[in-house]
């Protein structure tokens, strides 16, 4: 288990090292030369039918967004509209998982990832839910232990809808804004929704491998 002492100074270190990625366009801006090619024909955009149909061709995987792409959008509802940031190594562990049915809690959450294969594969899970009503907000939070292991979590999941009660909710997902197990740790243990009477089932939690374990305890005193 991290120690207070650790996850401070590592958490001092994250935030000296990180920088922000730049965004990659969602839309490839069209270029072509002045002067044509000999022996080839042109269409009136002044594009050869063999170039129309390369930009036409889609690999079939392509639906699967990676998360290693960073998209800039503001207009759409699943994309960030701020640069990400990566974990102090680079990599990109921490996922966003939207458009989750409301009665869909996390425990549900957790059992879903072990279903498919995933058990072990995460160390953290936070899903906020409604203090009133107890069900939950429609998003989550999931660290996996490594980009490739968050890599098959968007695999099996974008898109996913065959929840445990009939929905008709389609999930999608993006990489978090907070990236890395310590980044995300410093940012929910001093969140109320971590004191002591708030309901467990509230709270984010941390594993060890298959094996759930504490949460670290507040930095602030009061």
């Amino acid at each position: 288990m991290i120690s207070s002492l650790s996850l401070a100074e590592s958490v001092q270190l994250s935030d000296s090292s990180r920088s922000r990625s730049g965004f990659m366009s969602d839309k490839v801006e069209e270029k072509t030369s002045a002067v044509p090619a000999a022996g080839l024909v042109q269409t009136s955009s002044g594009r050869t039918p063999l170039r129309i149909k390369a930009s036409l061709f889609v690999p079939s995987s392509s639906r699967f967004p990676s998360i290693l792409e960073q998209v800039s959008a503001p207009s759409s509802s699943t994309a960030l509209g701020s640069p990400l940031f990566r974990t102090i190594d680079g990599q990109i562990t921490t996922l966003m998982l939207r458009n989750l049915p409301c009665p869909f809690l996390r425990d549900d959450l957790v059992d879903e990832m072990d279903k498919h294969g995933f058990a072990g594969c995460y160390d953290l899970v936070y899903m906020p839910r409604d203090y009133k009503t107890g069900v939950s907000l429609g998003y989550a939070f999931l660290n996996c232990i490594s980009e490739e292991h968050a890599q098959r979590v968007t695999l099996a999941f974008e898109g996913f809808c065959s929840w445990p009660k009939p929905s008709s909710k389609v999930c999608s997902i993006t990489p978090s804004r907070t990236q890395g197990l310590i980044a995300n740790i410093e940012r929910l243990r001093n969140n109320p929704v971590m004191g002591q009477g708030v309901p467990d089932s509230f709270k984010a939690i941390l594993f060890d491998r298959n094996k759930r374990i504490p949460f670290p305890e507040p930095t602030w005193t009061k």
